[in-house]
């Protein structure tokens, strides 16, 4: 007997079901919708934006995890997450590095106070720390930091050559970055969104090629990167090291 379509349809797992829901939303083409879903998404705010920074913490969990099995956080590591959201990124990090310190920066108020309050008891041991910023002008001191990680930020940097030179300059001389995606150039699956979100929400969706391309103009060597263009709108991991002993 053959199996009915309907039973081979794929449904979304918990956590990619987020995920589901928005592509459908960005599906339907509608520019005024796709820039309000993307907007909210790039910068929380207000009540809604709270509900959304609770949502991101729950959908990129996985890229997340997946990130942070590439980094190779130390105890004694210094780790910058730029674009830190609500802050799940940081209590992962602040286990993998209990003798390091943990800063987080985002450019949302809503996000910081969240990020703040999901770590507050790391936060007042003086393990980890949470500023307000923007990734193209930091509020930290040259070579500050061993590692940097962006985990799905990269998109709405107005101007990544400026922000990447900024990683650079407050990581340590032999200092790595991270930068991770889940929608890029470099999906398989069918119906990408990369020009929905591009013409409609002014947002950049990169390919592999592009990342490095940019890592290596900041000044970054030693470029690796991971693809897994079959999960969710393909995944990406990218880093690069900043020169130096």
């Amino acid at each position: 007997m053959t199996p009915s379509p309907m039973l081979e349809v794929k449904l979304p797992t918990l956590h990619e079901l987020p995920t589901y829901v928005f592509d459908t939303l960005l599906s339907w083409n509608i520019p005024g919708l796709t820039r309000s879903l993307v907007g909210l998404y790039g910068r929380p705010d207000g009540w809604l934006g709270r509900l959304i920074g609770h949502v991101m913490s729950f959908e990129h969990g996985p890229v997340t995890r997946w990130t942070l099995e590439h980094m190779d956080i130390q105890p004694r590591d210094r780790v910058l997450d730029v674009g830190c959201g609500a802050g799940k990124a940081l209590e992962l990090l602040a286990h993998l590095a209990p003798r390091g310190f943990v800063v987080g920066l985002d450019h949302s108020e809503t996000m910081v106070f969240q990020a703040l309050s999901r770590n507050r008891a790391r936060v007042l041991a003086g393990q980890l720390s949470v500023r307000m910023g923007d990734v193209g002008r930091m509020p930290f001191a040259d070579a500050s930091f061993d590692k940097v990680c962006a985990i799905e930020t990269l998109y709405f940097w107005p101007d990544p050559r400026a922000a990447l030179e900024e990683i650079h300059r407050v990581l340590i001389p032999g200092g790595r970055v991270a930068l991770s995606l889940e929608y890029t150039r470099d999906a398989s699956r069918a119906g990408d969104l990369s020009d929905t979100l591009e013409s409609s929400a002014g947002i950049r969706i990169y390919s592999s090629a592009e990342v490095l391309e940019l890592l290596e103009a900041a000044g970054f060597t030693a470029l690796r990167h991971e693809a897994q263009p079959s999960r969710s709108n393909g995944w990406l991991y990218v880093e690069g090291r900043k020169p130096g002993h």
